[in-house]
């Protein structure tokens, strides 16, 4: 394989012009606040809708963002030792924005190796209060999870990660990067095996 990722990366970025670097297309946001994780669309102008048309996101309050789309992922986040924001761009097309900076030589890809990762919840009755497009996961232990998707019950978020040699000469995962959120048909017997 003869893939690489690459990194650029600038500081001092509030979080509204962060998200206006993936411009081109939509993407989907997982917002960490404190007491508070969750998905956010991003429009093609950097704007955040949430859920709930009537309740939206609080964006001021958050501390660290992973926005992604299938090109790319965008990772924000306010430091708070430093006291101020940094942020990443990760892409196999070698994406860098005016006045960020490459970080360093591209990753050397051996392989990727495709994850996925089941979202916690399954799909409640509809709801009339949700934007159009989205579905409402719950389970007993965590409550309630609404996600930027519609067809199925269940969900889980799609990753690529990739696996590079590092100085020791050993390969590892070097690094890993959101994708998508998809449609999952849950069977348990094929989760046992």
């Amino acid at each position: 394989m003869n893939a690489k990722l690459h990194r650029a990366t600038t500081t001092r970025l509030a979080l509204p012009e962060a998200l206006k670097v993936l411009g081109d297309r939509p993407a989907v946001g997982l917002f960490y606040a404190p007491g508070w994780c969750g998905f956010g669309l991003v429009d093609e102008r950097g704007n955040v809708s949430g859920s709930e048309a009537e309740k939206p996101l609080p964006l001021r309050t958050i501390y660290e963002a992973r926005v992604f789309r299938a090109d790319a992922e965008l990772r924000w986040w306010n430091d708070p030792v430093g006291g101020e924001h940094r942020a990443a761009l990760l892409s196999e097309d070698g994406l860098t924005p005016p006045g960020w900076e490459p970080d360093g030589k591209p990753l050397a890809v051996l392989e990727t190796i495709c994850r996925r990762y089941l979202l916690w919840g399954q799909r409640a009755e509809p709801r009339t209060d949700l934007r159009a497009g989205w579905t409402r996961l719950t389970t007993a232990r965590i409550g309630a999870l609404d996600v930027p998707r519609t067809g199925g019950d269940h969900f889980r978020i799609l990753a690529r990660e990739y696996l590079a040699t590092f100085a020791d000469g050993n390969v590892a995962v070097a690094e890993e990067r959101l994708l998508e959120i998809e449609p999952y048909t849950y069977n348990p017997a094929e989760e046992d095996s």
